[in-house]
C-alpha cells in the first residue's frame, strides 16, 4: 500500500471497474480530448475537478469511522459531494484548475510508464512526478500545456478503454489454459502500453497544433475588482 488507509488503484482495477457503455464513452471522449482538447478544455477542467474531488473524498472517507455522518450510507456519498464541489469550483478558478487537468494527464501517463518498468509502489512516484511537473508547466505555459495536457489525457483514456476490451478477449496459452489478452500483453509485452500512449499523445499534439486558430487559445482573463470610491 502506497499510503496507509489510501484506496489502492492500478490499471487492472481501473479496467475492472469499467463496463461496455463507459468504455465506449471513454473512447469517444478520449478521441475528442486527443484531437480537439484545446477547443473543449474547459469541459475537461470541469471533469478533472470532479475526479480530484472524488479521489480526495475516497481517501478522506477511508480515514473516517463509518458512522461519522450518522450512517455508512451517508459516508458513501461523501466522495460524490466533494467531487461536485471541486467540479463547480473549477471553472471560476480555471487558471488554477488547469493545474489539475495537466497534472492528472501527466501523472496518469507516467503511471502507465512506471507500471511497464517497475512493480510495487515505484509507479506511484512516477504518477506524483508527472502530476507536479505538468501542473507547474501549466501555470507558466498556458497554450502549450492545454495541448499537451488534453493530448495526454485523451491518449491515456483511449488506451485504458482499449485495454478494457482486450481484457474481454481470450489468449489461448496452451490447449488447456487461457488468459485474457490484456493479461498476456501486460505480462509479456508491458512496454507496448506506454509506447502506444506516447505515439497517440504525440499525434494528438501535432494535430491540435495544426488546428489551433491563428490568434491562439483565448486565455481566461483574471477578474479585476472595481476600484473603491
Amino acid at each position: 500500500m502506497f499510503i496507509a488507509g489510501m484506496p489502492e488503484y492500478n490499471l487492472t482495477t481501473m479496467i475492472d471497474s469499467l463496463n461496455d457503455p463507459f468504455a465506449i464513452a471513454g473512447l469517444v471522449g478520449g478521441a475528442i480530448a486527443l484531437l480537439w482538447g484545446w477547443r473543449f478544455f474547459r469541459i475537461f477542467v470541469f471533469f478533472a475537478g470532479a475526479m480530484a474531488g472524488i479521489y480526495c473524498g475516497q481517501v478522506l472517507a477511508s480515514y473516517l469511522p463509518p458512522d461519522f455522518f450518522g450512517s455508512a450510507d451517508l459516508l458513501g456519498y461523501f466522495p460524490l459531494i466533494l467531487g461536485a464541489l471541486f467540479a463547480f469550483s473549477a471553472l471560476p478558478y480555471i487558471r488554477y484548475s488547469l493545474f489539475i487537468l495537466a497534472g492528472f494527464g501527466g501523472g496518469y501517463a507516467l503511471y502507465l510508464m512506471g507500471m511497464a518498468m517497475f512493480d510495487g509502489d515505484y509507479r506511484h512516484y512516477f504518477a506524483i512526478a508527472g502530476f507536479v511537473i505538468c501542473g507547474i508547466f501549466s501555470l507558466a505555459f498556458f497554450e502549450v500545456i492545454v495541448v499537451i495536457g488534453t493530448s495526454i489525457l485523451g491518449a491515456s483514456t483511449i488506451v485504458t478503454c482499449a485495454l478494457y476490451f482486450l481484457n474481454n478477449l481470450t489468449y489461448q496459452q496452451t490447449a488447456t489454459s487461457s488468459i485474457s489478452m490484456y493479461d498476456y500483453i501486460a505480462s509479456e509485452y508491458a512496454w507496448i502500453i506506454p509506447l502506444v500512449l506516447i505515439i497517440l499523445a504525440i499525434l494528438g499534439m501535432l494535430i491540435q497544433m495544426k488546428l489551433l486558430p491563428k490568434g491562439g487559445i483565448k486565455k481566461p482573463e483574471k477578474k479585476v475588482k472595481p476600484p473603491k470610491d
